[in-house]
């Protein structure tokens, strides 16, 4: 037996319990994040395509929340403590250590979602500044006219605006089709998606922030769609 291969359990964690609500397609880019790297190929370390519930469920996801879950876990905790306890980690572990890799400010008082809507503030500002001053006005003005959302200060943002800002960056790091699931046909005209270039690049030296960023700013795109019922109503 690949001991580095076994299954995990799921750690019951009350910030990840909403995604037992969520559909197959809403799923589906959290298994492509946990399990292929950029390129397609599955990654090395992934335990979940291994999992013979997953393997008789892949079609229906809903099914198997708790093992997207557990192969999730895994990256809150430290490859040993998996594998001493059959479990990863909590997510709020996870988020606090992608917060600190992308230079996040947080405090360990801060709730949860005080903390993914940090994540995505960081990730928004270091986008734009990534962008020459042309892409980042007309990144900028397509938000404000496609979208009618403001994103000059994320202090300001109120529910709709951080479920969008969220849905955009989901969707440049490749969930693009579950964005389509989740928004109106008219927000998907003219989507400002393609002027984000290089989303991976600002992340690179921070161990796993490749697969937890993506997976954290889904996330708190769907808790914010959950959590008021689906603002874009």
């Amino acid at each position: 037996m690949d001991f580095v291969k076994r299954n995990y359990s799921y750690r019951e964690d009350g910030d990840l319990q909403f995604l037992s609500l969520c559909t197959h397609k809403q799923l589906t880019p959290l298994v492509k994040y946990l399990t292929k790297d950029k390129t397609g190929k599955l990654r090395t370390t992934e335990t979940l395509t291994t999992n013979p519930r997953f393997k008789d469920n892949k079609h229906d996801l809903a099914l198997v929340w708790q093992d997207i879950c557990a192969e999730l876990q895994t990256f809150g905790n430290s490859t040993v403590l998996n594998l001493i306890t059959g479990k990863g980690g909590t997510y709020r572990n996870l988020l606090q250590y992608t917060a600190r890799s992308i230079g996040c400010s947080v405090a360990d008082k801060d709730s949860t979602l005080a903390i993914e809507k940090a994540i995505v503030a960081k990730v928004m500002e270091l986008q734009l500044d990534k962008m020459t001053q042309a892409d980042r006005s007309a990144f900028v003005e397509r938000m404000n006219k496609d979208y009618q959302c403001k994103i000059d200060n994320a202090l300001d943002w109120n529910s709709k605006d951080f479920a969008i800002v969220s849905r955009v960056l989901a969707s440049a790091f490749g969930g693009a089709a579950v964005g389509a699931a989740l928004l109106p046909r008219v927000l998907m005209i003219s989507s400002p998606v393609g002027v984000l270039s290089g989303i991976f690049g600002a992340f690179v030296d921070a161990p796993n922030v490749n697969v937890t960023l993506p997976c954290v700013i889904h996330i708190a795109m769907l808790r914010e769609l959950r959590r008021n019922d689906n603002p874009f109503k």
